[in-house]
């Protein structure tokens, strides 16, 4: 997808981004009149959201063209706790939800007692996991969030006839 930037005095006043719908027709030499440029952009060919964080791009306006560089850097220590303890929250209010949807269903016994045996104790597990679940010990903070259900449904075959 084509990206571009307005450019007024020499400055870029907007961009990368998408063109105006009003002018979104028009030719690369037409933009040109109007002040909009192809941008290019210059990315890490990497980011860690987690470790890094990029720094506000840098623009070097051509005369048919801005080349916009995108540049990072690794984060402090207290940058990288706070990222860490953000993730941990979230991973929190999401077990939280679970265990609550965990237990509205085992509850409505309308809808519990209608599900197989199998199922029941896959809900079962999947709640026991999650109230198991270690915020102390994370070993990969990349990786960290709430267990999935494991349970497959047995195959239904067609009625056959």
């Amino acid at each position: 997808m084509k990206l571009y930037c307005k450019i007024e005095n020499n400055n870029v006043t907007y961009g990368p981004g998408l063109l105006p719908l009003d002018i979104g027709m028009n030719s690369d030499f037409e933009l040109l009149d109007l002040g909009w440029k192809v941008a290019e952009r210059i990315v890490p060919e990497t980011f860690d959201d987690i470790t890094e964080v990029m720094l506000d791009p840098q623009f070097e306006i051509l005369p048919y063209k801005v080349i916009v560089t995108f540049l990072k850097r690794s984060k402090t220590i207290e940058e990288i706790a706070e990222k860490r303890a953000e993730i941990i929250a979230n991973v929190q209010a999401a077990q939280i939800q679970a265990i609550a949807a965990c237990d509205t269903l085992m509850a409505d016994k309308s809808v519990w007692l209608k599900k197989s045996p199998e199922e029941r104790a896959a809900w079962e597990t999947y709640k026991q996991e999650l109230l198991a679940m270690d915020f102390e010990n994370i070993i990969d903070i990349k990786t960290f969030g709430i267990p999935s259900l494991q349970y497959t449904p047995p195959m239904q075959l067609p009625p056959q006839g």
